[in-house]
């Protein structure tokens, strides 16, 4: 749902607390599960990694198992099509899987086949919304196949 369909109060309350996860570490996973419920997402996450060496330093997640996150860090994340198309685009714009990749093209890719479709991840949307001292902070939401594509409406409510 996009921020204009939104009730008011339900927006202006995760803004807080957004805010409130700024100060406290601990209340991102709270953010995280209302973006998933808000989004119809399957998972969320925040990370911190170095795109250029394609290391993970860490991560706030709502949705991934310890598997499936370690399997990114270890090998994934080489070989992630979105981070390499992250940085081409600025630090605030929020994308989607379909700006990098065709769903056919996607569907055709290591990185979809090993890790997205076995965690049941289809579409995509996110970007970095800090760049500093060679790492990222990445923001992304993940849906299933069956609840559709993001599009603009979506984006603009994550924008930055």
């Amino acid at each position: 749902m996009c921020a204009a369909q939104r009730p008011l109060q339900e927006t202006s309350d995760l803004i807080g607390e957004i805010y409130d996860a700024a100060l406290d570490p601990s209340c991102w996973q709270v953010v995280l599960q209302h973006l998933v419920d808000g989004f119809d997402c399957t998972s969320a996450l925040i990370r911190i990694l170095d795109p250029d060496h394609a290391k993970v330093d860490f991560s706030f997640t709502c949705g991934f198992t310890t598997h499936c996150l370690r399997a990114y860090a270890e090998h994934f994340v080489r070989v992630d099509p979105f981070v390499q198309a992250l940085n081409r685009k600025p630090i605030g714009h929020i994308g989607v899987s379909q700006e990098v990749l065709s769903d056919r093209e996607l569907q055709r890719t290591e990185y979809f086949n090993d890790y997205m479709r076995p965690h049941g991840r289809f579409h995509l949307a996110g970007g970095y919304v800090v760049r500093e001292q060679g790492r990222v902070v990445q923001f992304a939401l993940q849906r299933e196949r069956r609840a559709g594509a993001f599009d603009e409406r979506n984006c603009g409510c994550c924008a930055c």
